[in-house]
């Protein structure tokens, strides 16, 4: 079978829809299955000029190449709701292909709560569903609120549901919040659910410096780090995705006056025997900070901070594009640094198991034995639909009763996220809504204790492992984190997490498709 993989993002892209399109490729391939994968951000970065054109003449370009590459195809898959899916769609059924679409998350849902600031659940946003009954309620919806952009975004999907041959959901939760507004055809949708491998393959993800194989390690400069993540996310929200970089660079530069933080600005740095290099900042004289403002980052920049790491023998960089919508700043390791700093507040190799005792999950709870808080760990995007603020006010609520708990919520790359989560007490999201939340999973995977928002279409798979929170109470939020953070309590749950068995590959997956895919025929 000839299968094409539509996808608007693919590795080394990060995001889930990325390792997903990668994942089922993969899968399909082993069965024996040809299978091409065409990625929107593999086309615009295609040629110089490709970034720079308007936003439909990106697509019409993508359109072209999908349709040239349809010869002989089977069906598409798309696992995007926007970006690729579109041109995709048009063009499958202009050739008369069969095409499957993943829904993910909801951009319209997000993208009007981040403009407006109207905290609305994911299933009030579309109308009430009453959770006892699961009936329907009368309910005014936001739609009648959307600003013209969103309306059309709204209206797109809307055409892309009733026009894809299969609509394939991870949850039964979002199709159900999904059927009203969107008029879908229950006969061609399907639940798929998201991978998931399971405790038995879960490996522990521990940075190991270069110049000390085979010795375990905490994070590089993880305190600064973490303290620069915060300042990096205030200049994002603060300024938005389409400013200049000295623009950013000003912004960030008063920010860290604020924090109190050292640094020294445009620094020359001599490569090749040539002061013609400057590193955009140095801070505390351990850090170098690159800001850019480019459509994605590539080797480029990875090997400019490479070069100044070198220079100045500094062992981290960090390069922070404030041109993504989510921000996430890239870590570049120096290989060759030789004077390591001894910083007290990071345990050596032979403390790293106490450390681990720490949370890392959106909140704290009680000192462990070895006097340290208790470390919760959230998320890493700072966005209104994650409800930071009541979280936040949770954590400061159970604090002000004198118990030394801690949120955490920035960091620095995807392998220090789940290195937070490894050397964790326990995980939280509090979202206002959050379909399959890929953080929880791995939480399961390394057997942590965690709270989650009621507002989750896991909560039918997870509800007897898991502490289950209203979002919009800050009390029970409140009186959630203070429960775990007893000893009793959190043994006890974490007896039920490392008692969960389920695994989900994406051989599964690929399977479940191609049966979705025989169905629909």
């Amino acid at each position: 079978m000839k299968i094409l993989i539509a996808t608007g993002i693919y590795p080394p892209d990060i995001g889930g829809p990325a390792q997903y399109a990668r994942g089922v490729e993969e899968a399909w391939k082993k069965q024996g299955h040809e299978v091409t994968v065409l990625a929107f951000s593999a086309v615009c970065r295609t040629g110089a000029l490709s970034w720079k054109l308007p936003t439909g003449i990106r697509h019409l370009c993508y359109f072209f190449c999908v349709l040239s590459s349809l010869r002989g195809v089977d069906f598409v898959f798309s696992p995007d709701t926007f970006s690729a899916v579109l041109p995709a769609l048009l063009a499958s059924k202009l050739c008369g292909k069969r095409i499957i679409v993943r829904t993910g998350g909801d951009f319209l849902w997000e993208q009007y709560v981040e403009r407006t600031g109207d905290l609305v659940l994911l299933r009030n946003f579309y109308g009430n569903t009453n959770y006892e009954t699961d009936t329907k309620v009368r309910k005014e919806t936001r739609l009648k609120r959307l600003s013209m952009k969103e309306w059309l975004v709204f209206r797109l999907v809307r055409f892309l549901f009733r026009n894809a041959d299969a609509i394939i959901f991870s949850t039964a939760w979002q199709r159900n919040i999904f059927e009203r507004p969107y008029r879908l055809d229950l006969k061609k949708c399907f639940i798929v659910e998201n991978y998931y491998e399971g405790k038995a393959h879960a490996t522990p993800i521990i940075q190991i410096h270069p110049n000390m194989p085979n010795k375990k390690e905490a994070i590089v400069e993880k305190e600064l780090s973490y303290k620069l993540g915060s300042v990096f996310f205030d200049v994002h929200n603060e300024s938005g995705r389409f400013c200049r970089e000295r623009q950013y660079a000003d912004l960030l530069a008063h920010k860290l006056q604020e924090k109190g933080l050292h640094f020294i600005r445009e620094l020359p740095i001599t490569v090749a025997g040539r002061k013609s290099n400057f590193a955009d900042f140095v801070v505390e004289n351990r850090i170098i900070v690159e800001v850019k403002a480019v459509p994605f980052i590539g080797k480029e920049e990875y090997y400019q901070v490479m070069r100044y790491l070198e220079a100045m023998d500094l062992e981290l960089g960090l390069v922070v594009n404030f041109s993504n919508r989510y921000l996430k700043p890239h870590r570049v390791l120096n290989p060759k640094y030789s004077k390591r700093k001894c910083d007290p507040n990071i345990p050596n190799a032979s403390e790293y198991a106490e450390w681990q005792k720490n949370y890392l999950v959106n909140s704290g709870v009680n000192s462990d034995s070895s006097g340290r808080s208790k470390v919760f760990v959230g998320g890493v995007r700072d966005l209104k639909w994650k409800n930071m603020p009541r979280l936040k006010e949770a954590f400061e609520r159970v604090q002000n009763k004198g118990l030394p708990v801690q949120l955490q919520w920035e960091t620095g790359s995807r392998a220090q996220f789940l290195s937070d989560i490894q050397s964790s007490y326990a995980v939280i999201l509090a979202s206002l809504g959050d379909i399959s939340p890929h953080t929880i999973l791995e939480a399961i995977q390394f057997g942590k204790p965690f709270i989650l928002t009621r507002e989750t279409g896991l909560y039918d798979k997870l509800k007897g492992i898991g502490v289950w929170v209203n979002p919009e109470d800050v009390s029970d939020i409140a009186e959630k984190i203070l429960w775990l953070a007893d000893e009793r309590n959190y043994e006890q749950q974490k007896k039920k997490v490392e008692a969960f068995s389920f695994t989900h590959s994406y051989e599964e997956i690929a399977n479940e498709i191609l049966e979705v895919f025989h169905k629909r025929i």
